[in-house]
Order: structure tokens, then sequence, then C-alpha cells
């Protein structure tokens, strides 16, 4: 074979070996770095190389139906061990004329927010915050009194003549309570909003990670049916969209933009409900949220109580701009202020400020809705956000593609073991990259992957449980985006506008 010949042959099989790799991504995810380069030289007819395809795409199909079998095996063995021997509900008191609210997790800034619209409800009597007992500095009401004044509320709600704070250990008996103090809670509280929940965003983490966070839904399950009221409290479950993430379109619906949305025929698209654990499999924090309603679908069948199932959407910043820098989509802000580009990503995003999520969670207490979906109910473009965000920090938009090599460039770049004096740098950047992967990797023509947002999903339920939401909010712009710069610059998460300069 001669020279220009020889270089025609090598051009050619590089060509056939891409176009044949893509195809396998393409239609069976099969992650195709594993075979080398020679592969068009190992089968040199086309009969051979279908074979190949065809072997290499059924065993990739076997491997992800086997994972994911295993997934929602250990989700639905979970279920099982928290579904057993509910107690029966005995009342012996009739309901209170108040309303009392006692409330999981109030250490957070959504939990914060929780905590200041129920305690400035005229409605509502007493609120019980009960926290778990960690070794922390300084007194629990200091730590929260510090948590409401970072969040941009009033610090002084901490010494509110309705407010107990109160710290739990679910491992101990009555959550660690004494009993007078646990006796006092159970025959007064009508109201139960558990919003105290594990977070990660490592997908590889066992479930079992999340047992602790089960147990305490449980024991609050098991105090709603010990209630000496007529009928147990209402137990608000906060639970997530991420439960949602993999369930097909057609079992979802977006969010009402308009009067003339909620004229449509409402058997086009399910709205909100439960969803099967085959869907909900690949995110370990959605399949965790997934158990926990299944748990409580489980105890509403088997007794008197009634949840209140609430998959919260992506919230954004607060009154005062603060927005969590550990998020996704803040973390991407810092990386992409490093990097000196912006991703222009064109999505419909229905992020909603924490302090309006917190207001309709409030307002949904007593809705007869067995699943509600919190979302902004009037979505925006996420690259106009994103221009905002770059006319603020100087930085220009260039394509996914590009913005994705620039972040694989900065990975691959990172020696190892990482420097102690940018391991959280480096851990930001491997952790977007690792879910830029994940959800481009599981894209398809109906499904495209979903960079920022959540799916477009039914918040019909919700959008009536809730004036709030009913009403109409301010749709995200320009304000909001120089709000949570303000609140990143002020905490050090990008530069500030002098230091850039």
């Amino acid at each position: 074979m001669t020279a220009p010949t020889s270089f025609c042959a090598v051009l050619i099989a590089a060509r056939i070996r891409m176009i044949l790799f893509r195809a396998l991504h393409a239609t069976a995810k099969v992650d195709t770095r594993k075979f080398p380069s020679t592969i068009v030289d190992q089968y040199r007819t086309i009969a051979s190389l279908a074979g190949f395809a065809t072997r290499a795409a059924r065993a990739c199909l076997r491997h992800q139906t086997e994972l994911c079998l295993n997934r929602c095996l250990a989700m639905t063995n979970m279920v099982k061990a928290y579904t057993s021997s509910f107690p029966k509900h005995q009342p012996s008191k009739t309901m209170p004329h108040d309303e009392v609210v006692l409330i999981t997790g109030t250490m957070g800034l959504f939990g914060s927010n929780l905590l200041a619209q129920f305690l400035q409800n005229p409605r509502i009597s007493r609120v019980y915050a009960l926290n778990y007992k960690k070794n922390r500095a300084g007194s629990l009401v200091d730590r929260q009194a510090a948590l409401l004044r970072a969040s941009g509320l009033y610090p002084n709600l901490v010494h509110h003549r309705k407010l107990t704070l109160l710290e739990a250990d679910p491992s101990e008996k009555n959550l660690g309570l004494s009993q007078e103090i646990y006796n006092q809670i159970l025959s007064s509280t009508t109201h139960i909003v558990h919003n105290s929940w594990l977070s990660t965003f490592d997908i590889d983490s066992p479930l079992s990670i999340f047992d602790g966070s089960v147990r305490m839904l449980r024991d609050l399950i098991d105090f709603a049916l010990s209630s000496p009221l007529l009928a147990p409290p209402r137990l608000l479950f906060i639970s997530s969209t991420d439960t949602l993430r993999s369930t097909p379109p057609s079992m979802l619906r977006r969010p009402p933009l308009s009067q003339s949305d909620t004229d449509k025929d409402p058997d086009e698209l399910a709205a909100e409900g439960p969803v099967n654990s085959y869907d909900v499999a690949g995110s370990v924090y959605g399949e965790s949220k997934w158990v926990g309603e299944q748990i409580l679908t489980a105890a509403a069948s088997q007794t008197t109580l009634r949840p209140i199932i609430i998959r919260m959407g992506h919230m954004c910043g607060a009154t005062n701009g603060r927005w969590r820098e550990g998020e996704r989509f803040p973390m991407m802000v810092k990386l992409s202020a490093e990097l000196g580009a912006l991703p222009s990503v064109d999505e419909d995003v229905s992020w909603i400020p924490v302090h309006l999520a917190a207001t309709a969670v409030a307002e949904m207490r007593n809705s007869f809705s067995a699943y509600l979906h919190i979302v902004h109910p009037t979505p925006v473009s996420s690259r106009s956000l994103l221009r905002c965000i770059g006319e603020e920090l100087k930085l220009p938009l260039i394509p996914l593609s590009e913005w994705i090599a620039k972040l694989q460039e900065r990975v691959y770049s990172i020696p190892y073991p990482p420097p102690s004096t940018n391991a959280g740098e480096d851990t930001t950047a491997m952790t977007i990259l690792q879910h830029i992967r994940r959800v481009t990797v599981n894209a398809t023509m109906e499904q495209p992957a979903i960079i920022f947002s959540q799916p477009t999903i039914s918040s019909d339920e919700a959008w009536f449980a809730s004036p709030t939401l009913h009403s109409g909010m301010n749709i995200l712009g320009a304000e909001d985006v120089k709000l949570w710069l303000k609140h990143w610059r002020d905490v050090g998460m990008i530069a500030s506008a002098q230091d850039a300069q």
C-alpha cells in the first residue's frame, strides 16, 4: 500500500469509528471511551462491525437495567422497612381552635424562612422548631438568630412569644425530649412541617446514608398518630422535584402561565401525583425523597393520617439575595467567573425565591391535595438571566460545548492528589462536570439535557392552594441577579466589582 493510500485508509477508518461511537452513545448511552481506537481494524467487514455494535449496545443496556433494578430494589426495601405496624390513632380530645405547628429543620436558608412565615401568621398560636442535636459552638438561640440575620430576616424572631426552640435526638426515646415537653407538643400540635433532610450532591452515595432522615420521618408519623386530638396533625413533607427528574414527559405538565393555560383539557397530561421507582432511580437524593413519599402514602392508606407531599422546585435567592453557595447554579457562576465565560444555555427555569416558597408552604398547610408542586408560576429563559450575569461580571456567553471543554481542561489539569490550598475549588469543578455528564448522557430528543432547571411539571393543585402562587409574582430578572451577585461578592464567592477592575 502506498503512503497516500495508507493515509486515506486511516482517515476513512477514523471517520467510521467516529460515526459508530456517536451512534452507540446516542442510541444506547454506551461509554465508548473504553473501546480501542483500532476497533475498525479488528472488525474489517460490515457484518462483523455490526455484530460488535449490537453486542456492545446490548451489554450496556443490560448493565444499565441491572443497575436501575438494584437501585429500585434498595428503594422498595427501605420503604418496606419503615411501613410496618403503624399505630392506630385513638382520639380523646376535640380539635383546638388555635393552630400549633411543629417544624423540623429550621437551621438553614429555607428552614429559617419557614420559621419566620409561621411565626408571623396570626392564625398560629405556637411554633415548635425542632433541630438535630449537634455539637456546635454557641447556643441554639444564637445560632438560629444568626441564620435569620444571614437570610435577611429579623433575628429578634428567636425571642417571639410563640416560639419554642428544641434540639432532638432521633436515636433516643421521645426524640430525646423530656416527657413533659414531649407530652405538651403531642397534646397541642395541629400541623407538622418536616423539612429536615440530609442533603448531598454525590450521586454515587448509597441510599443507606439517608436512613437517619427516613427514620425521623417514621418517628413523626408515629408521633402524629399518637396525638389525642380528634384528627392527627396534618403532616407536610418537604419533598423535591428531583423525584420527577427521569419521569417521562407524558407524565408531566408545565406550570400554568396564564388563565388560558388552565382552560386546557386536564386529561392531556397527568397532574401532581405518585411516580414509580424506575423513573426516580439515578439520583440518590431523589430516591430518598421517593422513599419518604411512599412511606407517607402507605401511612395514609392504612391510617387516618392525611399527609401533604410538597415537591419543592429549585429555589433561588432570598429577600437579601442570599443563595447558598454550595448549590449547583451558584457553583457554575463561580466557575464561569474563573473560566472567563458563561455557558449559553436556553432553558425555561421556574426558580422561586426562597421566601416566596416558604410563604406558599404556610398557605398550603390545610390543603385537601395529597401532592403539591412549588415552582415559579412564570418561567423565564435561563439565557436572559445568564446575559444579566454576564453584563454584571463582564463575561461573554459561549456555546455550552465550548464551556464544557474549558471545564474539562480545568478538571484534567488538576494534579493528584490536589493541593490542599485549592481542594474546594477542584471539588467544585469536578462536581459540576459530573452533573453535566450525568444529565447529558441520559438526554434524548424527547427529553433533552436539563442543565439548570427541573423538568417542566404540573403545579395546578399548588396554584389553587396558594394565593401567593395564584395571584402571580414578579418574573425573575436583572434586579434579582444583582441581589444574587451582591450576596456572592459579600461572602467572597466571586470577586467584588473593585477587585475585578
